[in-house]
């Protein structure tokens, strides 16, 4: 048996990993933001997800990736499913292989602009999807609401499993101004740490997904124990704060509102199973009063800007 550590696991249950609410409800509103628009680019598009969802409603997509993994993933999968207006290469955000104008919209979809990769670079990652949209053109954006996030504490500290290093440590440090800096650790195999997370109760996601097991480090794990993997640093956005990013990038039109109530809603009463069978209603209702109120509430940002005509 493994013995007691100074660490305190946090309960949390299944229902707060279960993202698929959240996806339905950007989905929803990804289909009013694209409409009419043929050609569409997808930055940061990881395994295609979401482009490969709207392939039946634009003409021709593009997806890159700055992960070579990523993009083979995705080209799989527009095989595999026989979609063949969509296509997928590897690109850096701040440097796509796009020529001018050439794009009736641009996707930035999942925290792209907070990756570590465009920390201190994501204005130009701006630019850059300004510089391909036509006069016009629509950019979409989702991402964390930092002031959402933010709430939940100045610190986050949990362990999560990994294929290629077993479990891994990750210390977590905030700042109001949106830095987020994490430090991530492989616990070394065979100490009683190990021993210790090999007995643990897990949480399970509805949706298949990874899992984190969230702690309370009381006393600083020994570093015997650990084995330093890396460190990044990520810059995250307010609502109001991606408005001011996306007008200064050149963008007018700006609409950014935070999304997601209906989710957190129905999880703070307990009604997330009740609920499960009309969760692409509750998606489309969420969605449809977001488009034409203009405002909502929650822990995600979904934000359109537009290419002013040239002058």
């Amino acid at each position: 048996m493994a013995p007691e550590l100074n660490i305190e696991v946090v309960a949390s249950s299944a229902a707060e990993l279960d993202f698929r609410w959240y996806e339905d409800i950007r989905e929803e509103l990804l289909l009013r933001a694209l409409e009419g628009s043929w050609r569409v680019l997808d930055v940061g598009c990881g395994d295609g997800e979401v482009l490969l969802s709207l392939s039946q409603v634009i003409g021709r997509g593009l997806g890159v990736d700055i992960l070579a993994e990523d993009v083979k993933r995705a080209c799989a999968r527009a095989s595999d499913e026989g979609i063949r207006n969509v296509a997928f290469l590897r690109a850096d955000a701040g440097a796509l292989p796009v020529s001018d104008d050439s794009h009736d919209a641009v996707l930035c979809v999942g925290d792209v602009l907070s990756y570590g990769n465009l920390y201190r670079r994501w204005r130009r990652a701006l630019r850059e999807m300004y510089r391909v949209l036509r006069p016009e053109g629509r950019a979409v954006f989702h991402c964390m609401n930092w002031a959402w996030e933010y709430r939940t504490g100045l610190r986050w500290t949990f362990f999560k499993r990994d294929s290629d290093v077993g479990f891994a440590f990750v210390r977590v440090r905030r700042t109001a101004a949106g830095v987020e800096t994490a430090r991530t650790y492989r616990v070394v195999e065979g100490t009683p740490l190990d021993e210790w997370l090999s007995e643990q109760e897990w949480p399970a996601s509805p949706s298949g997904g990874r899992t984190a097991l969230t702690v309370l480090e009381k006393e600083p794990v020994p570093e015997e124990w650990l084995c330093d993997l890396e460190r990044s640093r990520h810059r995250n956005f307010t609502a109001s704060g991606l408005a001011r990013a996306l007008r200064s990038a050149g963008f007018d039109d700006v609409w950014v509102t935070p999304f997601g109530a209906t989710y957190d809603i129905a999880c703070g009463a307990d009604l997330l199973e009740t609920l499960e069978p009309v969760r692409r209603r509750l998606a489309q209702a969420e969605a449809q009063v977001l488009w034409t109120q203009r405002t909502g509430s929650g822990p995600w940002l979904f934000a359109t800007a537009r290419k002013p005509r040239s002058t």
